[in-house]
């Protein structure tokens, strides 16, 4: 679904760095979702954060720590993003200042058999999470298709490029960023370039294909 764009990391730090002329987009929030406004103004066209959606993901951290906390993950260190094997509880140890933490990995099978979920009732294994540690920014992902993230613990920053087609103007190409908050759902549409880091400690993020056939309904239900 995603694949690296190492190439990219200067270009995307430069953005707010070296170039002033080019533009920095907040990108916009939807207290209450509408799917046919949602189609219109923002599917396939542009991010957009949907927020206050806590409940419709209840208890879907605890339930994570809960049901996983064995389960095999690889730690992700900077800038290869390749790392140790460790258990969910053990990775939320300290890991050193380059380690990111669980870069994007599948949610284990006791979790996916207790979650019901319209945005990927058909992709259920195409559910992933990620660990983001205190401000260890991993390099940027070229996003191939429509994706949306879960804010469930934490805060994370993100800078996003949309509609990237291989070239990177840096004078005159629109960026979007904003901060990400528990309960907060991110819509990305696909060829986007995203970078993000975590603001907190620790931010945890949940991310999955999420196409306008399943957005009837954004509730969540975890038995």
């Amino acid at each position: 679904m995603h694949r690296r764009a190492s190439t990219l990391v200067s270009a995307l730090c430069c953005l707010t760095v070296v170039y002033g002329k080019s533009a920095r987009t907040t990108i916009q929030r939807l207290e209450k979702f509408d799917k046919d406004y949602f189609n219109r103004k923002y599917y396939r066209k542009r991010a957009v954060v949907l927020t206050s959606t806590t409940t419709h993901f209840k208890n879907a951290t605890t339930k994570i720590f809960s049901l996983c906390q064995s389960e095999k993950f690889t730690l992700a260190r900077v800038p290869s993003m390749t790392g140790e094997t460790a258990t969910l509880k053990d990775a939320l140890l300290p890991c050193g200042r380059d380690c990111y933490g669980i870069h994007r990995k599948k949610l284990c099978k006791d979790f996916l058999s207790k979650i019901k979920h319209p945005l990927f009732s058909e992709k259920k294994e195409e559910l992933y999470l990620s660990v983001a540690k205190g401000e260890v920014e991993p390099p940027p992902l070229f996003i191939e298709e429509d994706t949306c993230y879960f804010q469930s613990s934490g805060v994370t920053e993100w800078r996003l490029l949309l509609s990237y087609t291989g070239t990177i103007d840096l004078f005159s190409q629109t960026y979007h960023s904003d901060s990400i908050a528990t309960g907060d759902l991110l819509y990305i549409p696909r060829n986007t370039v995203a970078q993000h880091r975590s603001a907190t400690k620790l931010a945890l993020m949940l991310s999955f294909p999420c196409s306008i056939e399943h957005f009837d309904s954004i509730e969540v239900e975890i038995k």
